[in-house]
């Protein structure tokens, strides 16, 4: 099933990021939201062309998993900013590209719906499931953004690299790890930008003009799935393998990228 709008999430999301303070109704503020959201949708569009777009395999109302025509990869989420603290990263979706044709890589795009769990200031975390055709994948990056409600509406959206790949089975439950990509202030120019440079207010504001994202990837299988079956009780009784991401990478550029 394809989401062929982001107007939901967003409206939804205002629920879980206001907090205490709240945007306060005056029309410029509104104009910078709207700019900034046709800013950043404009550049997902560019820059991933005709990528197909899908809804995580799980919803609350899950009562029975079928991976008879799909397998499914799951893994959890953990985004944060410790350099600005008041700007905590909303993902909206995971990026990933088949390995499975030489000639031409596929790219899918899963959005997230929102946090299983956000901690005002701290974190937000995610349980996703991607369901996908057997083969050989890379999670490629996870996009997303935050609304500044105490800043009068301004945006800022970020990249979290991961690079990391990873391989589904026919007829499988998979588990292929945490991820946790903390934003903190860039040290040199050879480390990415968490974000990117326009619109400059709004991206600077947030930190992710000016920070970069430390990424881990690791197992952890036994927490991660106690907590998959209380969010989703339908995986109790499914066999779940362990297929680890693999080769995920620094934030630092490459070489022939420096000074970019």
């Amino acid at each position: 099933m394809f989401h062929d709008s982001t107007s939901g999430l967003i409206a939804t999301r205002q629920k879980v990021a206001r907090g205490p303070a709240s945007l306060e109704g005056d029309n410029m503020g509104y104009f910078k939201i709207y700019l900034a959201l046709f800013v950043i949708i404009a550049e997902i569009f560019l820059l991933n062309g005709c990528a197909a777009r899908r809804n995580m395999a799980f919803t609350k109302s899950i009562e029975q998993i079928d991976i008879s025509k799909e397998s499914i990869a799951i893994f959890t989420l953990k985004t944060s900013n410790s350099y600005k603290p008041g700007c905590q990263p909303f993902a909206d979706f995971v990026t990933i590209k088949s390995k499975n044709r030489a000639d031409q890589d596929e790219t899918y795009e899963y959005y997230t719906n929102l946090p299983t769990k956000a901690v005002q200031g701290t974190y937000n975390e995610y349980f996703l499931s991607v369901q996908m055709t057997p083969g050989e994948y890379i999670l490629d990056t996870i996009t997303g953004m935050v609304i500044l409600y105490h800043m009068n509406g301004n945006c800022g959206s970020f990249d979290i690299p991961i690079n990391a790949t990873f391989k589904i089975e026919p007829d499988s439950l998979v588990y292929i790890g945490r991820i946790e990509a903390d934003n903190v202030k860039r040290v040199n120019d050879d480390e990415l930008r968490a974000g990117p440079v326009l619109p400059l207010l709004d991206q600077a504001l947030s930190g992710y003009y000016t920070g970069t994202f430390r990424v881990k990837v690791y197992d952890n299988f036994d927490e991660d799935i106690a907590s998959f079956a209380n969010e989703f009780p339908a995986i109790k009784n499914q066999k779940i393998v362990k297929g680890i991401l693999q080769k995920a990478i620094s934030t630092e550029k490459p070489k022939e990228a420096v000074g970019q």
